[in-house]
């Protein structure tokens, strides 16, 4: 087979696939709902790729790997349609074994979100997260961070290529302490966090914080993580 006759044969697949997972997109009963579901569909760097698709009756997201195998990620019902655009998940990044989707919990929410850590070789669930501090867009460094549970003393980073996790302590109760003194302003500890800033292989992220007692005044610390010293 000659280079060019090969070619025309990858991209007459790649046509073919898009077009058949595009192909139920339409509600005959309403064309506006076109207006509220982009039927978008996006590949994935081993040949699996996901896709909205919707009619009269219900919308859905689907992933599919490169052999066809599928499988249902979300689905909203007919009185629920027009919402799907906002409560589907959302693709984030991609890593070498794995993909992360961020979920919004309710329609009208645009903070509070959820996330989910997916096998794009077979579309299982690896993972699942209330909430993450931040998470890399970088495929070869691929981490997440997280609060490793309730009392907000330690954050966990998760190397997503290795299936990796490390714990680091905050000095106790400060964030607790924190939230208890102005969640007003800040509606959960991860929005403390500001984005971590990644130089020579060394992480750094800030955090704000109050003491006890001092409503007013806040301060500002950081975790460092040296990543040369962790496989991931």
């Amino acid at each position: 087979m000659t280079i060019k006759k090969l070619i025309l044969l990858i991209l007459g697949f790649l046509i073919t696939t898009n077009v058949m997972a595009q192909s139920i997109c339409s509600c005959k009963d309403d064309s506006s709902l076109t207006d509220y579901i982009p039927c978008d569909t996006t590949y994935f760097t081993n040949h699996s790729f996901i896709y909205t698709q919707f009619d009269c009756d219900s919308s859905w997201l689907t992933f599919e790997t490169a052999d066809g195998n599928k499988q249902l990620l979300f689905f909203l019902e007919k009185d629920m349609i027009e919402l799907m655009e906002r409560l589907e998940p959302k693709f984030i990044a991609e890593y070498k074994t794995t993909l992360l989707f961020g979920r919004r919990l309710s329609s009208g929410s645009y903070f509070e979100v959820s996330y989910f850590l997916m096998n794009k070789s077979n579309g299982n669930l690896v993972a699942d997260y209330e909430s993450l501090i931040c998470s890399s867009e970088d495929s070869s460094l691929g981490f997440l961070l997280y609060f490793s549970d309730s009392t907000l003393n330690t954050i966990t980073i998760y190397f997503c290529n290795t299936g990796l996790e490390f714990k680091f302590k905050l000095p106790e109760n400060r964030i607790m302490t924190t939230m208890l003194q102005a969640s007003h302003f800040y509606g959960s500890p991860e929005a403390l966090f500001d984005t971590p800033i990644i130089n020579e292989n060394q992480l750094s992220i800030s955090y704000r914080y109050l003491n006890k007692g001092d409503s007013l005044n806040m301060k500002k610390d950081s975790l460092k993580i040296n990543l040369n010293e962790y496989p991931h």
